[in-house]
């Protein structure tokens, strides 16, 4: 019994240790019309790498991206926020075991960051990459933020000890800038509308009822009742 449970630990502890990466985006609020904006991306798993090929996408690359392949056709490139820079080492997985290697804006929406360990991998949990975004002339909207669904046929992935493609699970962003509400809480809205104008009504409608003009006007009215033939 106790030989059949020390290997059922062994081959979860197997499981967990070469399990993919998980990179979930996230939905990003902005401010409109700000540059240098920071945006974290994060890893899951623990997966032992030994680099990382990392690709930023804003919505489809835009309009610089048409005629790319794989981009939109002319004139159907999405206008949207720039991505200036990629950090992947301060406060990530690869702060203290790191050589530098690209660093380069392919498409105002596009961005590549790539680096490997100095010596034997990481461990992939933790931050991933700091993505600064500009959000120069746009004040409201919502753009795709994609590392898989990229233009670059390779998007974003790790390395392993032996220079091997480790592809990673991941879940696309958003950027958003102004408030977007969702149907729920348009709804509270509608609510909380309603009441505000029963109790409006009420109050003025209490007020009027206790005016001096409507209390002279009440009793005008019943004396003239009393005083009728």
């Amino acid at each position: 019994m106790f030989r059949l449970t020390a290997v059922l630990v062994v081959l979860l502890c197997m499981g967990q240790v070469s399990a993919e990466p998980i990179i979930d985006v996230g939905i990003h609020q902005l401010l409109p019309d700000t540059p240098d904006q920071t945006i974290e991306i994060s890893v899951s798993g623990g997966q032992p790498v030994a680099g990382l090929e990392f690709f930023s996408q804003v919505a489809d690359g835009g309009p610089e991206a048409e005629g790319v392949p794989g981009g939109p056709q002319t004139g159907e490139g999405i206008d949207g926020p720039e991505t200036t820079d990629v950090d992947l080492f301060t406060g990530t997985i690869f702060e203290h075991n790191n050589l530098p290697a690209a660093r380069q804006s392919l498409l105002p929406q596009l961005f590549h960051a790539s680096t490997v360990t100095a010596a034997g991998t990481v461990a992939a949990e933790g931050l991933l990459a700091t993505v600064t975004i500009d959000t120069s002339g746009f004040f409201s909207g919502e753009w795709g933020l994609y590392l898989g669904d990229t233009l670059d046929p390779e998007s974003t992935h790790f390395l392993s000890a032996s220079a091997q493609t480790v592809s990673p699970q991941i879940t696309e962003g958003l950027i958003r800038i102004g408030f977007i509400p969702e149907p729920s809480t348009l709804v509270l809205l509608s609510i909380a509308v309603g009441l505000f104008a029963f109790a409006w009504r009420w109050r003025r409608r209490k007020s009027t009822m206790n005016s001096p003009a409507t209390a002279q006007r009440s009793d005008h009215t019943r004396r003239s009742i009393w005083q009728s033939p």
